[in-house]
């Protein structure tokens, strides 16, 4: 009885089991398809957070063209999601309408639109996913959701004609290069709850003129429409739309941010202060009019391409604090650069591609020349690399087809010219290094009162130049005469290095008997 209980119940509960998976299944396939855009059901949270079964936006057809708008329901479940990537590269859509329904915009939903020109969010609380409208070339309008917290990475990256963005008041977070390549906006207007910017977010907006914060806000400020830290310590984005042509970073100042005055074409003199300790990577990046700035004592670090391709760039000094600036000159004009004694290191690629620079001082100070620290300075021809330099990384000086380095001789840069096959002048004496005997003289053994014989010696010399020689003659051996028996120690000199050898010198039978003879004469 009980065994058949349990059977039923067990059937019971399979039938509910597969009833609610056929429902649940049903549901999550069912797809409708209008105007070209396919809705799916599925789990999804609507625009208050809360889950449940709704559509979304799940395809697109390529052959969508014009004004396009979502649908806000479909048989009375809403739509709340636009899924990842459904109109990306849709070069024929003009416009987008959004319902209030939308929760989300998934990532790169919009990305490549180039067409795309106008952009209507009518839901307050969508959230935008990273390179949510990256690209759409043609955007001129669009309006960021008011309940937004945060505008994601790259969310409007590359929209060169959008000329106006307002920052919702509940934005706390503006992800990584959000606006940048955004060269029509005027001015950004940040509000009081904004604590991180990502970096590069307003790079390359040429026209913005000005950064306005709201003085609420605790943790950005501007001064003179510039973008800092609250404190004043980084410089976070120069507005390249101000007209200024000599800038003077103010005293205090600690770091200047990455793409700080990245792609400015007005700038020619940026005055830096002494309190600066780091230049980011990409700072003054592109800046084709920038003629004139010296990096001053205290700066330690200097990042990747921190000065690449300043095309108007002819001069610059680099201070005995720089610790680190690899990459940091990549492609620039600059035809001299003055390093400061103290500085111990050339950095990795520091002046890679830089086809101009011609002139630059070594001081004893440096300690290592990095890996393809000057590759492609095809203008460089005379360098010289002091015997201090104690290592040199692989193809530091590769593609510099000019280049004739002045060296010491036995240092570690000849060795570098000599291996990598480097065309060099050579500065100092040639000398041994060392000296060796590398073949003993054919006598080894004498008797008393007898004369060293070196038939057969040979000797190996190394020189301070890398080369080596035997030696057969010119060497002068000292003691030449043996008065006593033993193990002698046979010192040779030749040049100014000085080796040795061991013989043994005994009495012959003769020399014995005589000895014996005396020595009873003596006793008798």
């Amino acid at each position: 009885m009980m065994k058949n209980i349990y059977r039923i119940s067990a059937f019971i509960l399979s039938l509910i089991t597969v009833l609610m998976f056929s429902c649940v299944t049903s549901f999550a396939y069912q797809t409708v398809t209008e105007n070209g855009i396919t809705y799916s059901s599925a789990n999804l949270k609507d625009t208050d957070g809360n889950f449940g079964e709704y559509y979304k936006v799940e395809y697109c057809s390529p052959t969508v063209t014009g004004a396009v708008s979502i649908k806000a329901e479909i048989s009375g479940v809403p739509v709340v999601q636009i899924s990842k990537e459904v109109f990306k590269g849709k070069t024929g859509i003009t416009e987008i309408t959004i319902p209030s329904s939308i929760a989300k915009i998934e990532d790169s939903a919009f990305e490549n639109c180039s067409a795309l020109k106008t952009v209507r969010i009518n839901s307050e609380k969508c959230q935008l996913g990273k390179r949510a409208f990256k690209n759409c070339f043609s955007l001129e309008e669009a309006n960021i959701p008011e309940k937004i917290t945060g505008i994601p990475q790259e969310a409007f990256y590359g929209c060169s004609k959008l000329a106006e963005v307002s920052v919702p008041s509940e934005v706390a977070v503006i992800g990584a290069d959000a606006f940048s390549l955004c060269s029509s906006l005027t001015s950004i207007t940040l509000p009081k709850g904004v604590y991180s910017i990502g970096k590069n977010a307003f790079s390359n907006c040429a026209g913005i003129e000005e950064f306005i914060v709201d003085s609420l806000n605790t943790s950005f400020k501007a001064v003179g429409g510039v973008l800092y830290s609250y404190d004043g310590r980084t410089l976070i984005q120069y507005p390249n739309g101000k007209s200024e042509t000599t800038v003077s970073v103010p005293e205090g100042t600690e770091a200047i941010g990455d793409f700080a005055f990245g792609a400015n074409t007005v700038i020619e003199k940026i005055i830096i202060p002494n309190s600066v300790k780091t230049i980011s990577a990409y700072a003054f990046c592109d800046c084709t009019a920038l003629s004139d700035i010296s990096v001053p004592e205290g700066v330690e670090s200097i990042g990747s391409m921190a000065f690449g391709r300043c095309t108007a760039l002819k001069e610059t000094t680099l201070p005995a604090s720089l610790k680190s600036f690899e990459g940091a000159f990549y492609q620039s004009s600059v035809e001299k650069i003055n390093l400061k004694d103290g500085i111990t290191l050339i950095d990795d690629k520091a002046f890679e591609g830089c086809e101009k620079l011609n002139e630059i001082n070594i001081p004893e100070s440096v300690k290592i020349i990095g890996m393809g620290s000057f590759d492609s300075c095809c203008s460089l021809e005379n360098l010289v690399i002091p015997k201090t330099v104690e290592n040199i990384g692989e193809n530091a000086f590769i593609n510099c087809g000019l280049l004739r380095p002045t060296v010491e001789i036995g240092s570690p840069a000849h060795k570098y010219c000599l291996d990598n096959d480097i065309s060099c002048i050579v500065r100092g004496n040639r000398k041994i290094t060392s000296l060796t005997v590398k073949a003993m003289p054919e006598k080894t053994s004498y008797y008393y009162k007898e004369s060293l014989d070196t038939d057969g010696l040979v000797l190996y010399a190394v020189y301070n130049d890398f080369t080596n020689a035997e030696i057969t003659s010119g060497y002068t051996v000292t003691p030449e005469y043996f008065d006593s028996t033993g193990t002698k120690t046979i010192s040779v000199v030749y040049g100014n290095a000085t080796t040795s050898f061991n013989v043994k010198v005994s009495y012959s039978w003769w020399q014995i008997l005589i000895r014996i003879f005396l020595l009873g004469m003596l006793w008798y």
